[in-house]
């Protein structure tokens, strides 16, 4: 019985740590990078203490959409605007085509081919 609990523990740690849970330990306990960051945990209303919580977890955040920002900068400087909306707007169609064959979701493979054909008349409008 042992043997088949260390079996599945160290089983649940590989698949998280491959699908990208940020240490064993988080792993195990089944917690990701953003978990341990705070990007997921409900905060307490009311406190001073758990305000200073909330704000790191803002300033947190912050910091992560301007590295995104910057990201993005680089590739449309590197490339141009049409380019990088025609990649995200391919990303949209294999969202769509990954729900509907995963999922059998209608609903959200529509919202996905609508937001990749909405993307791809930007670009025609931009680059015309």
């Amino acid at each position: 019985m042992k043997r088949l609990a260390e079996t599945l523990i160290a089983r649940r740690l590989g698949e998280n740590i491959m699908l990208g849970m940020s240490s064993p330990r988080s792993a195990f306990l089944g917690k990701s990078l953003g978990q341990e960051m705070g990007f997921y945990e409900d905060v307490p209303k009311g406190d001073e203490k758990d305000s200073d919580k909330t704000d790191e977890r803002s300033a947190i955040r912050e910091g992560v959409a301007d590295q995104w920002q910057r990201q993005l900068e680089d590739m449309i400087d590197a490339s141009n605007l049409a380019n990088v909306l025609t990649l995200l707007s391919g990303v949209c169609y294999e969202k769509e085509e990954h729900v509907q064959t995963n999922w059998q979701d209608d609903a959200t493979a529509r919202t996905w081919h609508r937001d990749g054909k909405t993307i791809d008349s930007i670009v025609s409008r931009i680059t015309n």
